[in-house]
């Protein structure tokens, strides 16, 4: 291990962290397209010529801090696959635990992500990913010698997008559950749709669903 090219990456990795902290805080003082790479260099109190080092401009500074946190989220998921057993035992799904958590963790990059600045890099990551792990698991699952009464695309993408609607809705509402129990509800509500597309049922799935007391 070279002592100097170690710090020199903390250093680095310092720099980049403060640019991209203070571009989403600008995103949500003022909004995306009316800030500059000032803006920027000010907020996070680095010099422009330090800024160009790491980055084209805004663009690239916003792609590259989304790719990191994606990579960031995609490291810790693991996907099991879907059978009977799985859904009938209550068990949830360890990636729909980790995205919660990932995003409980980054609650305010998230809600800028995926609601006020939707249509960008990370989400449009985060959801094709999402996709194309679900469809691996269907097709090469479990399940695979079944043919389901839906396309497997078609059942991929509302499960993704039921995932990606109401994480947004839970971080918007400050979280009123635990990523435990929003977890647990998906993979209820899922597995039920999932299964009910192949023509078979789950009998005794344990869906332990928390009273709404707010209505939210």
């Amino acid at each position: 291990m070279n002592p100097k090219t170690d710090k020199l990456d903390l250093r680095v990795q310092r720099t980049r962290k403060l640019l991209f902290d203070a571009l989403l805080l600008l995103i949500k003082e003022k909004g995306f397209e009316s800030i500059n790479v000032k803006n920027i260099c000010d907020r996070a109190l680095v010099h422009r010529t330090t800024f160009y080092k790491h980055y084209e401009d805004k663009y690239d500074l916003l792609y590259q801090g989304a790719r990191t946190m994606f990579d960031q989220l995609s490291s810790t998921v693991n996907f099991p696959d879907i059978t009977p057993e799985s859904v009938s035992s209550g068990i949830v799904p360890t990636h729909l635990i980790s995205l919660f958590h990932h995003a409980a963790e980054h609650k305010e990059f998230y809600q800028m992500m995926l609601n006020i600045y939707h249509n960008n890099i990370f989400n449009r990551m985060l959801k094709t990913y999402l996709v194309e792990r679900s469809l691996y698991r269907l097709q090469y699952g479990t399940l695979n010698d079944k043919k389901p009464k839906i396309p497997h695309l078609i059942i991929a993408r509302f499960s993704v997008g039921a995932v990606s609607d109401t994480l947004t809705w839970w971080l918007e509402k400050n979280m009123p559950y635990t990523p435990e129990e929003m977890a647990n509800y998906m993979a209820s509500l899922l597995g039920y749709g999932i299964f009910h597309a192949y023509g078979l049922t789950t009998e005794n799935t344990k869906i332990r669903l928390k009273p709404d007391l707010n209505d939210h």
